[in-house]
């Protein structure tokens, strides 16, 4: 029976014997760049990061989705280095000339020339490595994509920096870029080894189970990371629990079951998409939207495993009653209409109030709110 903090997956595991073996060659390869100590990468390797991605992709292209572990392993360190390290906290100035020079190699990465030795230079090497396993222009989209994701890790130092804490649906919208999520699930195709077109990608329905796997990803993470992110951060926290009770001045506990509840939703919201396209769509498409799914379950799956997070359980915290429900989806009846869109969820709805109109003044005609100024 599900209860307050029943995480409902109804998507189908990965069965491990499927998986290949990629941590073991991600880290050797990683401790050759010599970016960080062999003791801190050490502590990471318990966490086995790159069984995730094995999960996620067990019918990927053998060779892309060995390069894609790489390029796993370069964010999952660069990520817990800076940020959750601290280095960047209270320093925006520091994160955005940490983050620019890396934009570049996005934009155009022949053309850039980072010093030898550098996180540069070994994303560099990861970026030209995934080109030449591809055709021309297929890794534009990611490409876009991972900028907004880096962009976003700047934004993420600065969040907590004004007197007024952003609100849930503002923490959200930032998670989705700073988990990578978008980011890795723009690769579906290329680890698969098919390219979507533009027009399939703007398709409404894959552009909104796009989002709401995003949601999924960013929620499901900010629950099972929260005891840890507690221990550990040494500033604001960018996690929608926190921003949630900050918001509404309720406990962590509370928050979290109302958040379970439109995550839940949203969840329903995925599968409901999924099984639009799959009457309509072509083959890539639709595999395109099971690898969402596969993220979304290879990241529960990992992170309710993984000592990342299981070190830091407390067992006053809401983190250690989660646990995963494989329920059906006819016990996801969204009962809302028929919208595509997370945001219009009744469970996403409730989380974020809409603001009274000030009594001193009425709401502006429709004519005066967009009348042009010259």
């Amino acid at each position: 029976m599900n209860d307050a903090y029943s995480i409902v997956c109804p998507i189908e595991p990965t069965d491990p014997r499927r998986t290949l073996e990629l941590d073991s060659v991600a880290f050797q390869k990683f401790r050759g760049y010599g970016l960080v100590p062999d003791e801190s990468l050490s502590a990471l390797e318990q966490a086995r990061p790159l069984a995730l991605v094995a999960l996620a992709m067990p019918d990927g292209v053998e060779d892309r989705v060995r390069a894609v572990a790489d390029l796993w392993m370069w964010d999952y360190v660069f990520d817990e280095h800076f940020f959750d390290g601290g280095l960047m906290q209270g320093n925006p100035a520091a994160a955005c000339n940490l983050v620019r020079p890396l934009l570049h190699l996005f934009e155009c990465p022949e053309y850039a020339q980072p010093a030898p030795g550098s996180w540069e230079a070994a994303l560099q090497g990861i970026c030209k490595k995934m080109e030449s396993l591809c055709g021309p222009g297929e890794l534009t989209h990611w490409a876009s994509v991972t900028r907004d994701m880096f962009v976003a890790f700047a934004f993420g130092v600065s969040f907590g920096q004004g007197e007024a804490r952003p609100g849930f649906r503002d923490t959200l919208r930032l998670r989705m870029d700073t988990t990578g999520s978008k980011s890795f699930l723009s690769l579906g195709p290329y680890m698969n080894g098919f390219a979507l077109s533009d027009r399939e990608l703007a398709i409404p329905e894959v552009k909104a189970a796009n989002q709401a796997c995003s949601v999924l990803l960013a929620l499901d993470n900010d629950l099972l990371s929260y005891d840890r992110e507690k221990a550990l951060e040494k500033g604001v926290m960018v996690n929608t629990v926190e921003a949630l009770a900050t918001q509404e001045g309720i406990c962590a506990n509370e928050a979290a079951e109302r958040i379970i509840i439109a995550r839940n939703q949203t969840m329903a919201l995925y599968l409901r998409l999924r099984h639009t396209l799959e009457q309509k769509a072509s083959r890539e498409v639709v595999g395109y939207l099971d690898t969402m799914g596969n993220w979304v379950r290879a990241a529960l799956d990992w992170s309710l495993a993984t000592l990342r997070y299981r070190s830091f359980a407390d067992q006053a915290s809401f983190g250690s009653r989660l646990h995963l429900v494989d329920t059906g989806p006819e016990l996801l009846d969204l009962a809302q209409g028929g919208s595509i869109w997370w945001w219009d969820l009744p469970g996403v709805k409730s989380l974020n109030p809409q603001p009274t109109p000030s009594a001193n003044r009425a709401p502006a005609s429709a004519g005066e709110r967009f009348q042009l100024r010259h």
